[in-house]
Formats: structure tokens, C-alpha cells, sequence
């Protein structure tokens, strides 16, 4: 009889201790999606090793050897079992936006370049819900205008416009016009009040309105943001290639407020000066001052014909002609008169200016501690076409340059660059950006899967829409929203991101 008893209790404890270790999700339920034998790489643990990743209710519950019961579960054998890619510059958020980006393996995008406002009201942009995550800065050009020129309906480059007639182009007070005393104490309102309704930090299109700003303007623009300690994310101003000041005057103003400072497309404003605009970064990093820049992989840059630095001696500072700008939507090329005609009827339209050369493109986006991030283009529709970089950045940036031939260390320092890089930047105002960019149990399921056979980006100058290919699997807070290759049309699991006030 004791014998009997023993063999029932060590059979009840064998059954208990299995049942244990088979539940991923620590509470006896199945895992929502598993993912077998895929090889895992986390660039915070250094965890590059063939393992299984459990997912329940949007997080990442389990990572390691064992498996379970799951709702949905993915041979991954072959395959990378990544972060979910975040892109901290991003214009595109809007519907159309997040169906092309996800296919690149995006699974967070933010408008933080040019930011928005106010921000309150970017749910409106995704009435069906969203796809992935998105979020915006306090858009310092938008508040301006609201200021300067009374726009008061939501302001993002997402839309096609945001004032009606003369607002709508690049002559209006917003980019001309110096703000009074009392205009300065109207924006540090509207900028205090972005930052406390969530947004990420501010954005600084500097140079899209050099003629308007004054050192006073700046001065409140940079002690709004220190009083945060909200990071700005600046389009610094351009002067003749290799011309290095712009750069030197933000960091001075970061050093002078204690600011943390984001500087975007270094690759674009530094062109053959890459080597000197990374080494004041890292020099301003070594002496304490809060600094970090990104890159695009990509040789020609893309804006609206209106912008200001067309109205300058444009020529001379991207070192080319009319003929090595292109009209987006056609692919035409410039003459002069066509230029005169075009910047006069159509500012907004958007032109592809071909400056770049693959060396300092490729100097950039391989430095260390550079992010990389698309500065994906307004997109409409698929009609008029835009710069491609909104489509295939990520998997371009993965095949073209290493990541396939690489060492593990290389692999992951490389992987950081999409994933951990900008969660990290973002983490130090927004602790919800400690949960993403890392595959480790406790985190956010957003998850990219990536096929490296078959691993490309499609897009062109003259077919932009052309999504990526060899991410066959992407998961946005536990739901999968590409499957097997294919958009899941009905899945919207993306939310809006905020930043937590700390001033």
C-alpha cells in the first residue's frame, strides 16, 4: 500500500514538474504564437543561438529551449527571429504609410523630424485603428505657424496640407517672419503643453526656415525642451559642402542647456565631410553633451521643390545642377525654366535631388552608434510617386551592407542599429521604449522575422512601391500583421505612443 502511494506521488510530481516547464506563459495557458528553431539575436544580451519565442498577450514570455501548446506556431528553422525595426523619422504615418513600412519589417514608426501638432489628434489619421505603433514630437514648425499664420487644424506632414491658399506654400510668415516677444511666450506655452499632452521631445526643421529664426527663438526652443528633459531631433542648417557650423551651433546650444540633441540624415547634410561631422559628435559625447545622429542608405536625398534651401544658392551647397534633380511623381528631369515653373505653381511637390555618392552613404550608415532611419516621404496614394526610401530602408540597409556576410558581433551591432539604438534613445524620456528593440522575455512582442536568402528591398526612384522581400513574419504587440509574406488586412493592433512628462 505504501508502495502504491509512493509510485502515485512521484508520478503526480513528474506530471507537475513537466506540465511546469511545457508553461511558456507562466499561467498554464498556450502561448498565442511560437516560434520554433529560429535563430534569435538580441543585441542587448548578445543572444545570437537557435532557440524558441513564445508570445502571449502582446509580450514576449519565454526564450530558450523548451516548447508548449500554442495558438499559432511558425517553423522558423533558417530564420532570424529579430526586434521589430523602429524608425524615429518617419513623415509617412498615416494608413497608406504603415501598409508599406510594415512590409520593410517596421514595426514602430514616429514623426519626430518634423513632428506634429498637435499631437492630441493623431488618432485621427488612423480612424479604422492602426497598423503599427506610431507617435509624434511637438512639431516646432507647426506651432509656429498656428502662432505666426492661425492654423488650427491638425498640423503633420502626413497630410497633404495644413492651411488652405497662401499658408499652404513655403511664402508665408512661418518661414520668413521673426516672432515677437509675445509670439516666443506663446510658443514656450505650446510647446510645454505638447510635451505634457505626451510628445516625443520637439522637432527642429531648422533649416526649412533659416530666414525666420533668431538666437531668441532658439533659446526657447532649447530651454523648453532641457525643462523636459525632452530630446530635440533637429534638421540642422546647411552651408557650402563640408561647411561644418551648423553642427557646431547645435551642439553649443546642447551644451549650454544641458539638452539632449538628435541630429537627422548626417549623411545628407555632411555629404564628402562625413569623417569631420561624426568626429565632432563624438568628441561633444566624449565632453559630456548629449548628442546622437542617423543615416539613410541611400544617395539622393528627397523634399518639396518650395523648401527654403531652394531660395538660396542651392546649387552650391548640394554641389549639383538642375538636370540631377528629378520630379518625383514623373521622373523628369530639370532645366531651368522648368525649375522656375514647377517651384512657382507646385512648392509642395516633391523632387528627388541626386547629391550623395555611395562612399559617404556607406561611411555613415556603418559608423558606430549611428541609427538608422528612413526619413520615409509623405505618400498619398500609389500614383504619385515619392522617394522609396518610405518602403525599403530596413531591408536595404540589411542586405547592401554586411549584415548577411557578417560576424555575429557585426550581425547584432548592426541589427542594434534599427532595434536597440533607437529604443535606447528614446528610453531615457520614455521608459515604454525599455520593452522594445529587444527580444527577451518581459518585452514587447514586436517581432520581425528575416529570411536571408531571400532578404531585398524592391523599390526604385521610378517604382518606389515595390515593398520589401525575406521578412515573411512581423508581429505588432503580440499580433501578427505580416503572415507567411502577405498583409493581414484586418489586423490593427498598432496603438500611439506617448512620452512621459518629467520636468
Amino acid at each position: 500500500m505504501k508502495n502504491s502511494l509512493l509510485l502515485v506521488l512521484i508520478t503526480c510530481v513528474v506530471v507537475v514538474f513537466y506540465s511546469f516547464k511545457g508553461d511558456l506563459t507562466g499561467d498554464g495557458k498556450s502561448a498565442d504564437v511560437l516560434f520554433v528553431g529560429g535563430r534569435v539575436l538580441d543585441p542587448e544580451t548578445g543572444l545570437d543561438a537557435v532557440a524558441n519565442v513564445a508570445v502571449s498577450d502582446g509580450r514576449i514570455v519565454y526564450v530558450g529551449s523548451d516548447t508548449r501548446a500554442a495558438s499559432r506556431t511558425i517553423d522558423a528553422s533558417g530564420l532570424i527571429v529579430a526586434p521589430g525595426f523602429i524608425d524615429i523619422h518617419s513623415h509617412a504615418i498615416n494608413e497608406l504609410g504603415q501598409r508599406l513600412q510594415v512590409a520593410d519589417g517596421v514595426t514602430t514608426a514616429l514623426e519626430l523630424e518634423a513632428g506634429a501638432y498637435p499631437v492630441g489628434q493623431l488618432e485621427t489619421l488612423f480612424p479604422a485603428g492602426a497598423l503599427i505603433n506610431y507617435g509624434a514630437s511637438a512639431g516646432h514648425i507647426w506651432i509656429r505657424q498656428s502662432i505666426l499664420e492661425g492654423a488650427e487644424q491638425l498640423s503633420v506632414t502626413a497630410q497633404r496640407t495644413v492651411v488652405d491658399g497662401e499658408k499652404a506654400t513655403r511664402r508665408g510668415a512661418t518661414f520668413s517672419a521673426h516672432a515677437s516677444a509675445a509670439e516666443l511666450e506663446a510658443m514656450t506655452a505650446l510647446l510645454s503643453a505638447q510635451l505634457d499632452e505626451g510628445a516625443f521631445g520637439i522637432g527642429l526643421l531648422l533649416d526649412y526656415i533659416t530666414q525666420a529664426m533668431s538666437a531668441d527663438e532658439l533659446e526657447v526652443i532649447f530651454t523648453v525642451a532641457a525643462n523636459y528633459a525632452a530630446p530635440l531631433f533637429i534638421h540642422i542648417q546647411r552651408g557650402l559642402p563640408g561647411d561644418i557650423s551648423g553642427l557646431r551651433d547645435i551642439i553649443a546650444l546642447a551644451q549650454k542647456h544641458g539638452a539632449t540633441v538628435h541630429v537627422c540624415h548626417i549623411n545628407a547634410n555632411a555629404m564628402g565631410e562625413v569623417d569631420a561631422f561624426l568626429a565632432m559628435i563624438e568628441q561633444a559625447r566624449a565632453q559630456g553633451v548629449q548628442v546622437t545622429t542617423e543615416a539613410y542608405p541611400y544617395n539622393a536625398g528627397s523634399t518639396q521643390i518650395g523648401a527654403a534651401v531652394f531660395g538660396r544658392n542651392w546649387q552650391e551647397i548640394f554641389d549639383i545642377s538642375y538636370e540631377d534633380v528629378e520630379w518625383a511623381a514623373t521622373g523628369e528631369r530639370f532645366n531651368e525654366a522648368k525649375w522656375q515653373e514647377y517651384r512657382a505653381m507646385y512648392p509642395e511637390g516633391q523632387i528627388i535631388h541626386h547629391y550623395g555618392k555611395e562612399p559617404w552613404t556607406r561611411q555613415a550608415i556603418l559608423a558606430p552608434g549611428v541609427i538608422i532611419a528612413s526619413d520615409a516621404m509623405p505618400v498619398f496614394n500609389l500614383e504619385e510617386k515619392v522617394h522609396p526610401r518610405g518602403v525599403g530602408t530596413f531591408a536595404r540597409f540589411l542586405a547592401r551592407y554586411g549584415f548577411a556576410q557578417g560576424e555575429s558581433e557585426d550581425t547584432l551591432a548592426l541589427l542594434a542599429k534599427i532595434t536597440l539604438l533607437p529604443a535606447q534613445l528614446l528610453g531615457k524620456s520614455a521608459p515604454q521604449f525599455g520593452r522594445k528593440g529587444r527580444i527577451q522575455e518581459g518585452m514587447d512582442a514586436d517581432i520581425t522575422v528575416i529570411d536571408l536568402k531571400t532578404l531585398s528591398d524592391r523599390a526604385t526612384y521610378r517604382e518606389p512601391f515595390l515593398t520589401s522581400v525575406g521578412l515573411p513574419y512581423v508581429l505588432v504587440n503580440g499580433v501578427l500583421v505580416i503572415d507567411q509574406g502577405e498583409l493581414v488586412e484586418s489586423a490593427k493592433p498598432g496603438v500611439k505612443l506617448n512620452q512621459v512628462v518629467q520636468h
